[in-house]
């Protein structure tokens, strides 16, 4: 392809943003959560299962890879993706509606982990799906700009939510409801932009000349088994790295008063984060293009795992105006790695036959890890010395994933000299 199909690419962007939010307002109300649909004598209990429930749908996700995954490989891209945006909407309203635990007892927080595992299915097949349809309508030489316009999309749909979870925090009466009502609608507005989409080149060429498998999932892991094990690692480390800095780090500063802000600036910061994130992340993409997805991934993989590391393990003595100037350098390393190392990971599956489905799960299973990280950072900070436990946990995390990253570079040359030399 030579000409990169814009329509697509901001159709990509607007749906995967438009899903995103629905799936990751869930993480804001965690803390609200906890006592409406978990209540327990212990606070800390009650909210440990709250984000339990969160984590449900990163557990899910997987599966939801299968499905619309196979769907996208057998069916169509946009069949899958519109598809998934419904179930997304759906569940997303249930949420919205369901009674509390003391209207209707134990029913309510069964119903709530209902919701949240339909949310993870739809997210498992929507996210990577929406990427992959944005770089099989882009040529070659700009993959890289062309994803990172969708991740700007989709970190725009965790602004909204940001922005909504803080709206929510300045006027009490606001019922937490109203935001996934919301997003049942904005659900439907995905739907409709995706519609105006067209199938993409790649996958109607692979139609056409019969390259379809009757299981691609099957087909993926016996074509590529290494390189899904290696996308399954490398891709837990973003979203764990965002989910704790982003969901569970603003609450524990909030309830415990660690540092001398007020509730305020440190939602604040956390919209100036993704703000910052989505400028970033194409400026980012387009160097990529350049100079290479891998080089730039790697570097950065190596400063956010240094920074995370000094950040966490001196959170009880940091002051307010350097915790500030900390959520601006991670603003451009979250860009930076998600810009650099996602088109990266996806382009390691170059078979148009089993790529989303392949994808799909692989990074699925990666960000399972991610799901519960909320959960492992709460119990780290109750412990003594947890800041210091966490940074540790963090930066372990990064440098698995720069081994990850180096040994799948490797592979994938490996596997293009075997390709090459079948060829001769």
């Amino acid at each position: 392809m030579s000409k990169m199909k814009y329509r697509e690419i901001f159709s990509s962007s607007i749906g995967s943003g438009l899903e995103f939010y629905d799936f990751i307002i869930f993480g804001f109300f965690a803390a609200t959560f906890a006592p409406l649909f978990f209540p327990a004598e212990n606070v800390f209990l009650s909210t440990l299962w709250s984000y339990t429930a969160f984590a449900i749908g990163f557990v899910f996700r997987p599966f939801g890879g299968l499905i619309f995954g196979h769907m996208g490989d057998r069916v169509g891209r946009k069949a899958a993706l519109s598809s998934s945006i419904i179930l997304m909407g759906f569940s997303t309203l249930l949420i919205g509606i369901l009674p509390t635990y003391e209207q209707i007892g134990v029913f309510a927080p069964l119903l709530l982990v209902l919701a949240r595992i339909m949310q993870g299915i739809s997210a498992g097949g929507e996210s990577p799906g929406g990427m992959i349809f944005a770089l099989e309508h882009s040529p070659n030489n700009k993959k890289g700009f062309a994803l990172s316009l969708v991740l700007a999309g989709t970190m725009s749909g965790t602004l909204l939510a940001t922005t909504i979870s803080y709206a929510s925090s300045l006027f009490p009466s606001m019922s937490w409801r109203v935001p996934f009502i919301i997003g049942f609608f904005v659900s439907f507005l995905g739907r409709y932009i995706r519609n105006k989409s067209d199938e993409t080149d790649e996958f109607e060429q692979a139609k056409q000349t019969n390259q379809l498998v009757k299981y691609p999932i099957l087909s993926g892991l016996k074509r590529y088994p290494k390189n899904i094990f290696l996308i399954a690692i490398a891709s837990s480390f973003s979203f764990c790295a965002f989910v704790v800095h982003a969901i569970y780090l603003p609450s524990y500063l909030k309830k415990t008063s660690l540092l001398p802000i007020d509730n305020q600036t440190i939602d604040l910061s956390i919209i100036f984060v993704v703000i910052v994130s989505v400028i970033t992340a194409p400026i980012v993409g387009y160097m990529s293009d350049k100079i290479g997805k891998a080089n730039i991934a790697k570097t950065v993989i190596a400063l956010m795992s240094i920074f995370l590391f000094t950040l966490y393990s001196n959170l009880t003595s940091i002051s307010a105006n350097a915790f500030l100037i900390c959520q601006f350098i991670y603003a451009i390393l979250n860009g930076s790695l998600v810009a650099s190392l996602t088109v990266f990971l996806i382009e390691s599956i170059s078979d148009t036959s089993v790529k989303y489905s392949s994808y799909s799960f692989a990074s699925g299973m990666g960000v399972i890890f991610a799901g519960f990280s909320p959960m492992i950072a709460a119990t780290f900070m109750h412990m003594q010395n947890g800041s210091l436990i966490l940074g540790s946990f963090i930066f372990l995390m990064g440098i698995f994933t720069l081994a990850s990253v180096h040994k799948l570079e490797n592979q994938i040359k490996t596997i293009n000299l075997e390709t090459a030399y079948a060829q001769m």
